[in-house]
């Protein structure tokens, strides 16, 4: 399951924050509030929030080499992570070749552009979507591309006055059935 949904919105809930702490805390303490936060609640009530933080739960709790009966839980969790992430991956590197073979410069931004240089791990940061920024003046081409390549906006665009539309709208949601959502960004 993906959780359920994130009762602080997106502000971390107290819970939240000690888990975080077990994610990112480099000693002794990780294990002190992984152990809090298990006292209070599992692994099969967890929110949306705290599901994010799961997969770096288990890497920080396997350096620190914890041994708990829901290491291999985590573990899967982190493994579907890497799993998803590596489909978002291989669809965002076919749009980022038919743009750039279309002379169209682009900047990936947000989860992609972050989880292999941030993280290190494409297991590590659970993605729902992908994002890609374009030069405001290449949209039409953008939104041309994309849907030559199957995408359909999510909220249909203007056909006239697309520079109009663009000067007020940062992004355009574009989805395909059974794949990941792609937001085109030109602000």
């Amino acid at each position: 399951a993906q959780g359920l949904p994130c009762p602080g919105g997106f502000r971390p809930t107290p819970l939240h924050e000690v888990l975080l702490k077990t994610a990112l805390l480099p000693d002794e303490r990780a294990v002190s509030a992984w152990r809090e936060w298990r006292s209070v609640t599992d692994l099969d009530s967890t929110d949306s929030g705290a599901y994010r933080l799961l997969p770096l739960v288990h890497r920080n709790l396997s350096a620190l080499g914890v041994r708990d009966a829901d290491m291999e839980r985590l573990k899967g969790v982190r493994r579907r992570t890497w799993y998803a992430n590596q489909i978002i991956f291989r669809e965002l590197a076919g749009l980022l070749t038919a743009l750039h073979r279309a002379g169209v410069e682009t900047m990936v931004l947000k989860g992609a552009g972050l989880v292999q240089r941030q993280y290190g791990d494409i297991g590590l940061r659970p993605m729902n979507d992908f994002d890609i920024m374009v030069r405001p003046e290449r949209v039409p081409e953008a939104i041309h591309l994309l849907k030559d390549a199957g995408w359909a906006p999510k909220n249909r665009p203007p056909t006239e006055r697309l520079d109009r539309y663009c000067r007020y709208i940062h992004s355009i949601p574009f989805w395909r059935k059974d794949h990941p959502e792609c937001d085109l960004h030109w602000h």
